[in-house]
């Protein structure tokens, strides 16, 4: 039932006048007075109605829809009313139509809009809803500018400024510049009066990821480590910082190759984000991803591929606006079909990757190069170099333009176009391409970072190919780097010592070759799940020891091992190679018969395959 205008007025004239003006200021004009005493009034009416919250915004936004603002803080005012109705109401027609609105005033008001910058910043945010994402960075621009010249009038903004655009450059891949804004925003919070533990914790939590995408990662979980230390006792209260934290700090425990601890984390923010009831399905998303990469890197691909599937099944339902969040599904579950074998799958997620990101960003975007790299490391799983080649080559050519030549993505796709040519028997090419990234890496700011061992290795790797001595001492160089770094034990070292299985392997130095092999294996055993795919590596490498010193006993012992592993990762390409060495051992013990069972069970998996 509707209340009269005078009943109002009776109500209104029964209060203390100050209640009444803290409750409608501030104002612009009696007609703005007159709107907020009748939302004061609605306030006050519906207070125990169990949609009061909703239904107040609701309304407000209705009411400020009739309202002709006269100033600019009155246009700030009716604005933020059309959002707070939007947040209100999330993922419905209701949301989407007060947003509208909003950016009609926007554009309505242009001249306005051009000289606040608290209005510049809400354009920014409805810029991002649209995907809009390099205008949206021309409005914070805008803003900070404003904030420079002004920054008494814009204190309350400024973080606000700083952090969208810091998070914004991030997201562009404008790493330099996200670093500047990020370190501004970082210490305004520092800097500036009464500054709430979550914008501090926010701010570590930037510098962090900055310092990750620059691949800084003992730097981020230093960051990051600070960002948790301050909202320790405090994560129900901000329950969505805290779990962008730890899944923030899992990515640097990854890195770092600590994968207990960041699954630990991950299975934290899950269960905070359950308990907390927050009910964000980008949020769950986003979640439910970065599981599944943790099980990928952990060689769980069933498990991963499983939950990204989930990811891609409540993406579609539920959103279907976020160009990054979907480009990061398809690029998993593309990594995850790959690793499993379904190579087909795999090409089609990476090429819808692609395709959202060609339309999104028609220039050079890391995104996209990412997903081109993908596309080769693809080609190459299925044996075709020839277009690896040209993926990696496109993949490089975009890094170069977007990073420099000195830069660890450029030195990374420099690795892979080499390891392809390594492949493609073009290994003059290989040795130069690796000497050449390898020499630039050692001469930067990055020379003490783990792919210059990945270099050094795969380097190493073609001097064995050619006969080269200084395979070993590269080898061997990079084994003592690598223990420094991680320890005797970590699984990081793998790689390079199966350099030097090979390199003793050559030398044929059987008791060395021997001794490392069963200790990648031990390593391997000990800090991976036991059908991970490197265990199945490090158990050739034994066999194929045991194999050519003429141990066949246990090199078949081996390499029947290696097999049941390669059957339940459904690897066919594996299991072809590993059953060729087979039927070569017996054929060498002259046991005819397990040959020929060894050639008949080839034949089924060939024809299967």
């Amino acid at each position: 039932m509707q209340i009269s205008r005078p009943l109002k007025l009776a109500a209104l004239l029964c209060m203390p006048f100050f209640v009444i003006a803290a409750a409608i200021y501030p104002v612009s004009s009696w007609s703005e007075a007159w709107l907020k005493t009748n939302i004061q009034w609605l306030r006050w009416s519906q207070f125990l109605s169990p949609q009061h919250t909703i239904g107040l915004e609701l309304q407000t936004a209705d009411a400020y829809q009739q309202f002709h603002a006269r100033t600019s803080s009155a246009l700030l005012r009716q604005i933020k009313a059309q959002l707070s109705a939007a947040a209100a109401a999330p993922n419905t027609d209701t949301e989407h139509r007060y947003q509208i609105f909003a950016r009609q005033l926007i554009s309505r008001h242009q001249s306005w809009v051009s000289r606040s910058a608290e209005l510049l910043l809400i354009k920014a945010e409805l810029e991002l809803l649209q995907q809009q994402t390099e205008q949206a960075l021309q409005s914070l621009t805008q803003a900070h500018d404003l904030i420079n010249k002004n920054q008494e009038e814009y204190d309350t903004v400024v973080g606000e400024v700083l952090g969208q655009r810091c998070q914004l450059e991030q997201q562009l891949g404008l790493l330099s510049a996200s670093k500047l804004s990020c370190e501004q925003y970082y210490q305004w919070t520092e800097q500036g009066r009464n500054i709430s533990i979550d914008l501090k914790a926010q701010a570590a939590l930037l510098q962090g990821l900055n310092a990750l995408h620059l691949q800084q990662t003992h730097q981020a979980k230093e960051w990051f480590s600070q960002a948790l230390s301050l909202l320790e006792g405090q994560q129900k209260q901000f329950p969505m910082l805290t779990i962008k934290v730890l899944q923030a700090d899992a990515l640097a425990l990854h890195d770092l190759g600590n994968f207990a601890m960041a699954g630990h984390n991950l299975e934290q923010a899950y269960q905070l984000y359950q308990e907390a009831m927050l009910n964000d399905v980008l949020l769950e998303v986003e979640l439910l991803t970065n599981l599944a990469t943790h099980f990928n890197e952990t060689g769980l691909y069933q498990q991963g591929y499983d939950a990204a599937k989930k990811a891609k099944t409540l993406y579609q339902q539920e959103l279907n606006n976020n160009l990054p969040l979907a480009v990061a599904i398809s690029n998993l579950l593309g990594s995850f079909a790959q690793d499993l074998g379904q190579f087909a799958e795999a090409f089609q997620h990476y090429q819808d990757a692609l395709q959202s990101l060609q339309q999104a960003f028609p220039k050079a975007h890391p995104d996209t190069a990412a997903v081109l790299n993908n596309l080769g490391s693809l080609s190459n799983a299925v044996a075709n170099q020839e277009q690896a080649k040209i993926y990696y080559q496109q993949a490089l050519t975009m890094r170069r333009e977007l990073f420099g030549e000195h830069h660890l993505e450029v030195f990374a796709t420099e690795n892979n176009l080499a390891l392809v040519y390594t492949d493609l028997n073009e290994t003059s090419k290989a040795i130069e391409l690796f000497e050449k990234t390898h020499a630039k890496l050692q001469a930067s700011e990055a020379k003490d970072h783990p792919l210059a061992e990945v270099l050094a290795v795969n380097l190493a790797r073609s001097y064995l190919d050619v006969g080269d001595p200084r395979a070993g001492a590269l080898l061997k160089d990079s084994i003592a780097t690598q223990q420094k770094r991680y320890g005797a034990s970590h699984p990081k070292l793998l790689p390079t010592l199966i350099g030097l299985i090979d390199f003793y392997q050559q030398q044929k130095s059987w008791l060395e070759a021997e001794m490392l092999s069963q200790r990648a294996l031990n390593i391997a055993q000990t800090s991976l799940p036991e059908h991970h795919s490197d265990i199945a590596t490090c158990l050739f490498k034994l066999a194929r020891t045991y194999h050519l010193a003429g141990d066949l006993a246990k090199a078949e012992q081996y390499y029947q091992k290696e097999l049941i592993i390669l059957q339940h990762n459904q690897d066919v390409a594996g299991q072809q190679g590993t059953l060729k060495r087979l039927i070569e051992l017996f054929d060498e013990r002259g046991d005819a018969a397990k040959s020929q069972a060894i050639k008949t069970r080839l034949a089924e998996l060939n024809e299967r395959g």
